[in-house]
């Protein structure tokens, strides 16, 4: 599924107001709302705080606010955003403050679905999989190949410590799992030392995954 990786923000000034549209990734309302009482929060003096979001694999929750807008002038087009890029478990919100030009209804569409726009590209839209956290003892003579063969694999390391093997943690998603097994096994002769430690759902970014 799709969704974004981080907190983003952007902003834009647009017949003197001031618009300011930030995205995160949520897991639930609870969450999403908390992210909108934060953004208001921060920004106490402004005219609206406009958000939407989505939530579920299947997209099944569907919420948003004009604030006081004109209605269906804010977040019916922010969620028009996120439903055209197949988004989910996301949310948005659009800061404005107003500059004392009125837009009218089709200009404070143009200017929320922009603001959606700008806060979901720096948030990063990123593939969401679950993965898996691998624990992988490597005897130090061999330390040099498995670093190699990792390399050549593209394997996200999350961590590596240093006891009587050295211990590498490495993501791997679902989708690989059965191949870097295979990898692994291949390279020690079927006595790879590989343990399951943790599982999430983890960002994937042009097939790579982002820690």
């Amino acid at each position: 599924m799709l969704s974004v990786h981080k907190e983003g923000k952007g902003s834009f000034i647009e017949q003197k107001s001031e618009f300011i549209g930030e995205a995160a990734p949520v897991s639930s309302e609870e969450e999403a709302m908390a992210f909108v009482n934060k953004i208001r929060e921060l920004h106490p003096k402004a005219t609206h705080h406009c958000y939407a979001y989505i939530l579920g694999e299947s997209q099944n929750i569907q919420r948003f606010s004009d604030d006081g807008e004109p209605g269906g002038t804010a977040g019916i087009p922010m969620l028009e955003v996120l439903k055209k890029q197949n988004l989910t478990n996301v949310c948005v919100v659009a800061t404005r403050y107003f500059g004392g030009v009125l837009l009218g209804a089709g200009g404070l569409v143009r200017a929320y679905t922009r603001s959606a726009i700008v806060g979901i590209e720096k948030a990063i839209v990123v593939e969401k999989e679950i993965a898996s956290l691998y624990r992988l003892a490597v005897p130090y003579e061999s330390l040099g190949t498995v670093d190699y063969r990792l390399i050549q694999e593209k394997r996200k390391e999350s961590g590596r410590s240093y006891g009587e093997k050295v211990e590498i943690d490495l993501w791997i998603p679902q989708r690989d799992e059965e191949g870097f097994i295979r990898s692994m096994q291949e390279l020690f002769n079927g006595q790879a030392e590989l343990n399951v430690m943790d599982q999430q759902w983890v960002s994937l970014f042009h097939g790579e995954i982002l820690l």
